[in-house]
Protein backbone atom coordinates (compact mmCIF):
# COMPACT_ATOMS: atom_id res chain seq x y z
CA UNK A 1 0.00 0.00 0.00
CA UNK A 2 1.48 3.34 -0.52
CA UNK A 3 2.20 5.91 1.54
CA UNK A 4 1.04 9.83 1.63
CA UNK A 5 3.81 11.57 4.18
CA UNK A 6 2.56 14.98 5.89
CA UNK A 7 6.05 16.42 6.61
CA UNK A 8 7.50 19.71 7.35
CA UNK A 9 10.62 19.05 5.24
CA UNK A 10 12.07 17.41 2.95
CA UNK A 11 15.70 15.93 1.46
CA UNK A 12 17.06 14.14 -1.25
CA UNK A 13 17.82 11.28 1.64
CA UNK A 14 14.21 10.61 2.16
CA UNK A 15 13.93 9.09 -1.52
CA UNK A 16 14.47 4.86 -1.30
CA UNK A 17 17.67 3.96 -3.36
CA UNK A 18 14.86 1.77 -5.31
CA UNK A 19 12.84 4.52 -6.30
CA UNK A 20 14.60 6.30 -9.47
CA UNK A 21 12.80 9.67 -9.36
CA UNK A 22 10.42 11.75 -7.96
CA UNK A 23 8.55 14.51 -9.34
CA UNK A 24 7.93 18.30 -7.12
CA UNK A 25 5.18 20.63 -7.48
CA UNK A 26 4.62 23.91 -5.33
CA UNK A 27 1.17 24.89 -4.72
CA UNK A 28 -0.96 27.25 -3.20
CA UNK A 29 -2.02 26.51 0.46
CA UNK A 30 -5.90 25.61 -0.86
CA UNK A 31 -4.32 22.95 -3.40
CA UNK A 32 -2.16 21.39 -1.29
CA UNK A 33 -4.91 21.20 1.34
CA UNK A 34 -7.37 19.91 -1.24
CA UNK A 35 -4.80 17.26 -2.76
CA UNK A 36 -4.39 16.27 0.75
CA UNK A 37 -7.92 15.50 1.61
CA UNK A 38 -8.41 13.52 -1.50
CA UNK A 39 -5.20 11.30 -1.85
CA UNK A 40 -6.31 10.07 1.72
CA UNK A 41 -10.24 9.70 0.70
CA UNK A 42 -8.96 7.33 -2.21
CA UNK A 43 -8.66 5.00 0.61
CA UNK A 44 -6.02 2.89 -1.20
CA UNK A 45 -2.96 4.82 0.70
CA UNK A 46 -1.83 4.85 4.31
CA UNK A 47 -1.58 8.19 5.87
CA UNK A 48 1.59 8.70 7.95
CA UNK A 49 2.10 12.40 9.85
CA UNK A 50 6.07 13.14 10.27
CA UNK A 51 6.28 16.04 11.64
CA UNK A 52 9.01 15.81 14.31
CA UNK A 53 8.54 18.95 16.67
CA UNK A 54 5.35 19.29 18.88
CA UNK A 55 4.75 22.99 18.28
CA UNK A 56 5.15 22.92 14.40
CA UNK A 57 2.71 19.98 14.19
CA UNK A 58 0.26 21.68 16.57
CA UNK A 59 0.65 24.96 14.15
CA UNK A 60 0.19 22.89 10.96
CA UNK A 61 -3.18 21.38 12.68
CA UNK A 62 -4.34 24.82 13.13
CA UNK A 63 -3.80 25.82 9.68
CA UNK A 64 -5.68 22.58 7.77
CA UNK A 65 -9.24 23.19 6.91
CA UNK A 66 -11.68 21.69 9.46
CA UNK A 67 -13.11 19.22 7.11
CA UNK A 68 -9.28 17.66 7.02
CA UNK A 69 -8.92 17.70 10.63
CA UNK A 70 -11.44 15.61 11.58
CA UNK A 71 -9.37 12.82 9.54
CA UNK A 72 -6.31 13.61 11.07
CA UNK A 73 -4.96 11.96 14.27
CA UNK A 74 -5.16 13.90 18.07
CA UNK A 75 -1.29 15.04 17.32
CA UNK A 76 0.46 15.29 13.74
CA UNK A 77 3.85 15.34 15.83
CA UNK A 78 5.63 11.83 14.99
CA UNK A 79 9.30 11.36 14.92
CA UNK A 80 9.58 8.98 12.12
CA UNK A 81 12.12 8.35 9.16
CA UNK A 82 10.56 8.63 5.89
CA UNK A 83 12.05 6.29 2.84
CA UNK A 84 10.32 7.62 0.05
CA UNK A 85 9.18 4.43 -2.43
CA UNK A 86 7.78 4.18 -5.82
CA UNK A 87 4.06 5.21 -5.85
CA UNK A 88 4.44 7.27 -2.41
CA UNK A 89 3.27 10.64 -1.79
CA UNK A 90 5.06 13.37 0.20
CA UNK A 91 2.96 16.44 1.53
CA UNK A 92 5.84 19.19 2.30
CA UNK A 93 4.39 22.14 4.19
CA UNK A 94 7.38 24.07 5.19
CA UNK A 95 8.16 26.65 7.61
CA UNK A 96 10.71 29.69 6.21
CA UNK A 97 12.41 30.12 9.05
CA UNK A 98 16.18 29.99 9.34
CA UNK A 99 18.72 30.65 12.34
CA UNK A 100 22.64 30.25 12.44
CA UNK A 101 22.45 27.71 14.87
CA UNK A 102 19.99 24.37 15.08
CA UNK A 103 17.79 24.13 17.59
CA UNK A 104 14.05 24.03 18.14
CA UNK A 105 11.76 26.61 16.99
CA UNK A 106 9.71 28.53 19.78
CA UNK A 107 6.02 28.57 19.11
CA UNK A 108 5.86 32.49 18.20
CA UNK A 109 8.60 31.70 15.78
CA UNK A 110 6.64 29.18 14.11
CA UNK A 111 3.15 31.32 14.09
CA UNK A 112 4.85 34.06 12.34
CA UNK A 113 6.57 31.89 10.15
CA UNK A 114 5.40 32.18 6.55
CA UNK A 115 5.18 28.43 4.90
CA UNK A 116 5.25 26.82 0.89
CA UNK A 117 3.82 23.83 0.03
CA UNK A 118 5.02 21.13 -1.55
CA UNK A 119 3.54 17.92 -3.33
CA UNK A 120 5.94 15.46 -4.54
CA UNK A 121 5.10 12.11 -6.01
Amino acid sequence: MAKVYLTTTFSPSMISKKNKGVMVQEVSELEFWRMLKGVINTGEVEFVSAIGHENTADIVLRRMPDELKEQMPESLFNRVNIKVEHGDWVFAIIPQIRFDSTREFTDEEVKKAEFRFFIML
